[in-house]
């Protein structure tokens, strides 16, 4: 069975579980391989989405992934990535799987490997194989597959091998029938199979009753049957057999040792103990962490025998060891040696400006005080780029009283915590920090800063704008950079008190700021900037200006600052989607939130993590997958409980009513909008809410859920005084929404289509002029059948001095799709009776009740009877639109 692990590309003959095959390697004899046939029969019978192997260590996940890898490339492009705990750095993995699909060397120039994401999916069929996969925990990285998944081509797939299920979606997957499970039951070996590789490896060495007896007590594990034939020079009597297994599992170091690490010079032993503790290595850190000048011919020699190595990357001297024997491996190396070893490597990586790898390594070797202040050094820089994650992870492996009586590192502790929603440890730090010694007015400022930021982060705006304003000489003295991030803290909680006049006072003192040696026009500066005014053109309804702001396509702008930026993504393009998909530039808006996801996980705010999520919902539904729409809301409402953050849950639900509502649901719009609402109350005073899009304020849902059926005329009067409030706030795309489910109410009280036309006139205008397709396309066809109307009656009246207005004709085209394929899906479900289908057609040629009644030889309330009933299948208004709704659909 058995096969090694490779480089990304190429598979190395080499048998891993079979380490005593050494010997026959060392003998020039080729190792036996055991194909698992039944396995192998299974994955290449229909390719699904996803093919996962999980199993604990030794069970042959990576050489079963390793027969799947041979069978698969012959019949498309292929590719490996083994993975290691760096790769729970997001900008680290997405590198690495950039380079392994790396086509030419000058594709896609200046684009990051996240934003290549949708080149891969769209490019020939490909299968990725990712081994060792359960070293992955890191949520960015996790939010990454799962978008891959979801996005992944039909003929594309990826094989996973993990120790345990990862969260990458795995439930939907099984429901959907796109994933192929094979489990440590599975990877066990049969009977027979243990019986085939004995004979293949050593010969009918053994009974049948010793065979059982090997059988249950190894339990089919492949790596202890690898190293258990590698023993067998002979037949063997019960009790030599008995003695040589032992318990089974439990002897697996001791086969280690006595068969294969015994047969190798002390030299080679001493490299192997010595090198393994690098995790990663290449020739000239080994010469450096373990005191040698033979290190390259040390690992030629391993590689050529195919001992335990595996090279980590394609076209790369960079290599590891299984991950089953590197702890047995470690063993032979003494607490000091280990030791020693670790801080020279971090040395060694300290020198050669990677500092991020100096630390890991100062951490093993029990170095604290180093690791602490290559921290100290290297924090301002992380912190700017997001990687607050990382040094959390840090932090936590270090002794718990280590970083008392250092400030700086206790600020930036808190800094990382706060940035990654853990208010409530931020507290005990802060307020142990404050008790340690007496603090430097600008320590001071600097803990109340980070106070904010955390309230702030787990959607206490309100609190945190009250601390800022209890602290007045926080903004004036703070350091650059922290000036800034509560600059937006306070330019939100404006925003949300729709006080914009002051939100653009704010923005144009931020631009006075200079962050990182950036001077007064820095890329940051601007880049905040340009989002909050975005932000604030959105809600006021102009939203060419805020594309205009938000996109290199309308007018360029400078890169963003790595503190909101992953490559060339941001954060802020949040609102730079919102503002696509209001354009119905669905795919763009798509693919945008696609490549953020990732960072939003790790550094997103509340608002941003609601927005991308109940954006990428609705693209699903509208697009008719249903399935992967309340999979993005799912994972919001678990977001809710992760972060300890209610309005993710609440906004959710919102997002499940909408849906309800999209698909005609009201009971379940109406439920999914009580679950949205029933805590708020509670949970949110005093909150401060932008709302710089409609989809997560409750009252719109509520309105909405009411002008349906016969709205009372108290349903009437509310929306005329929420538009009141809306104008008088300046939140000019509300009041658009509401003037349109106002028409809607009138529709629905009195089926008049004047008074809804004209209620109409103004956000048709007004959308027209500004681009705002989606406000009328996702009202659905009764409200698009009004708009294309009006257009059409007033068409010459739009027209520019040209004689061609193009908005117009854009807004007209987008109408006319949309009905056309709501009539498409009419045709399917529409069922009319024979006598409707009569009725339909005397109607056609202009015939009254008493006419039709007569010809028909029925009476006038029969005829208004087949009328109510074709208007309610058709979807009509009137006689002469059911007319034209029944032409389209080829009723008669």
């Amino acid at each position: 069975m058995i096969n090694n692990k490779t480089s990304a590309i190429r598979p190395l003959q080499t048998d891993v579980t079979n380490l005593a095959t050494f010997r026959a390697h060392s003998r020039g004899d080729q190792p036996c391989v055991l194909p698992r046939e039944q396995l192998l029969e299974r994955f290449n019978q229909v390719p699904r989405t996803l093919t996962l192997v999980h199993a604990p260590m030794g069970y042959g996940k990576t050489t079963l992934l390793r027969q799947f890898f041979a069978a698969r490339r012959e019949r498309r492009e292929c590719h490996w990535l083994t993975l290691s705990e760096h790769d729970n750095d997001i900008e680290h993995f997405a590198r690495r799987l950039d380079q392994v699909f790396a086509r030419e060397p000058a594709e896609d120039v200046g684009h990051n490997p996240v934003e290549r994401l949708e080149s891969v999916l769209l490019a020939t069929p490909f299968c990725l194989f990712l081994d060792e996969f359960e070293v992955i925990v890191n949520e960015g990285v996790l939010s990454f597959m799962r978008e891959l998944l979801k996005r992944l081509g039909s003929d594309s797939e990826i094989v996973i091998g993990s120790r345990s299920i990862p969260a990458i979606g795995v439930p939907r997957l099984r429901a959907k029938g796109a994933v192929l499970e094979i489990t440590a039951h599975q990877l066990s070996f049969s009977p027979e199979e243990t019986r085939r590789l004995l004979r293949e490896r050593a010969g009918n060495c053994l009974n049948d009753q010793q065979l059982a007896l090997l059988q249950r007590r190894s339990g089919g594990w492949a790596a202890f049957l690898g190293l258990f034939s590698g023993t067998l020079d002979g037949p063997l009597s019960d009790e030599q057999l008995r003695q040589r297994i032992g318990a089974g599992g439990a002897s697996m170091g001791e086969l280690v040792s006595r068969h294969v690490l015994d047969g190798l010079t002390a030299e080679v032993k001493q490299f192997l103990a010595d090198s393994s503790n690098l995790g990663e290595f290449d020739a000239e850190l080994c010469d450096h962490a373990l005191g040698r000048h033979d290190s390259r011919e040390r690992i030629a020699y391993l590689e050529r025998h195919q001992l335990f190595i595996s090279r980590v990357d394609p076209g790369r001297e960079r290599y590891r060891y299984h991950g089953l024997f590197a702890d047995i491996l470690k063993g032979g190396t003494g607490a000091e040696r280990h030791r020693d070893i670790h801080r020279r490597a971090a040395q060694w990586y300290a020198l050669h400006g990677q500092p991020v790898a100096a630390v890991n390594h100062f951490l093993q070797a029990g170095c604290a005080e180093q690791a602490l202040r290559l921290i100290e050094q290297i924090s301002p820089d992380l912190l700017a780029q997001g990687r607050s994650r990382l040094l959390l992870r840090w932090f936590d492996q270090l002794p718990a009283d280590s970083v008392r009586g250092h400030r700086t590192l206790s600020l930036t502790l808190g800094w990382a915590l706060g940035l990654g929603r853990r208010h409530s440890e931020v507290q005990q730090r802060l307020g142990a920090l404050s008790l340690e010694a007496e603090l430097a007015p600008a320590q001071r400022r600097e803990c109340q800063s980070i106070r904010a930021v955390s309230l702030a982060m787990v959607d206490r705006t309100h609190e945190s704008l009250a601390l800022l304003d209890g602290e007045r000489d926080l903004l004036e003295e703070a350091h650059p950079l922290h000036q800034q991030v509560m600059l937006h803290i306070i330019i939100y909680g404006q925003i949300a008190a729709n006080d914009f006049a002051a939100a653009r006072r704010a923005l144009a003192q931020s631009l006075t700021v200079v962050v990182g040696g950036g001077g007064p026009r820095g890329s940051f500066t601007h880049l905040m900037a340009n989002s909050f005014s975005a932000a604030i053109d959105l809600i006021q309804g102009r939203l060419s200006t805020a594309l205009g702001q938000l996109s290199p396509d309308y007018a360029p702008g400078p890169p963003p600052h790595p503190l909101y930026r992953t490559g060339g993504r941001s954060l802020n393009d949040v609102t730079l989607a919102i503002a696509l998909y209001e354009r119905n530039e669905l795919g763009r808006s798509q693919q945008l939130l696609s490549e953020i996801l990732p960072l939003i996980a790790e550094n997103g705010t509340p608002d941003q993590l609601i927005y991308a999520h109940l954006l990428m919902a609705r693209i699903h539904l509208l697009r008719q997958e249903p399935n992967l729409a309340n999979e993005y809301l799912d994972e919001l409402d678990a977001l809710s409980c992760v972060h300890d953050i209610p309005r993710l849950g609440n906004s959710a639900w919102l997002g499940r009513a909408w849906m309800a509502w999209k698909q005609g649901d009201m009971a379940g719009a109406n439920y999914a909008y009580r679950r949205a609402t029933a805590q708020s109350g509670q949970q949110g005073a005093g909150q401060l809410v932008a709302h710089q899009h409609e989809a997560d304020w409750p009252a719109l849902m509520q309105f909405r859920l009411a002008v349906e059926g016969r709205p009372g005329p108290s349903t009437l009067d509310e929306l005329e005084k929420a538009i009141a409030v809306a104008r008088q706030d300046g939140r000019v795309r509300r009041c658009l929404e509401l003037q349109i489910l106002l028409a809607r109410a009138h529709l629905n009280l009195d089926q008049n289509d004047e008074r809804a036309l004209e209620l109409l006139a103004a956000p048709l205008r007004h959308a027209i002029d500004q681009g705002y397709s989606r406000l009328f396309l996702d009202e659905g066809s009764d409200i698009c059948r009004l708009a294309l109307r009006w257009c059409e009656t007033n068409r010459a009246l739009l027209r520019n001095d040209s004689g061609h207005d193009p908005l117009l004709e854009r807004f007209m085209a987008q109408l006319g799709q949309a009905l056309a394929s709501d009539t498409r899906q009419s045709q399917e479900s529409v069922v009319l009776s024979p006598r409707e289908i009569e009725v339909l057609a005397l109607l056609e040629t202009g015939m009254r009740n008493n006419e039709m009644a007569e010809k028909l030889f029925v009476s006038e309330t029969t005829v208004r009877t087949h009328l109510r009933s074709i208007n309610a299948k058709l979807g009509a208004r009137s006689r002469t639109e059911a007319v034209s709704l029944a032409r389209h659909m080829q009723l008669i």
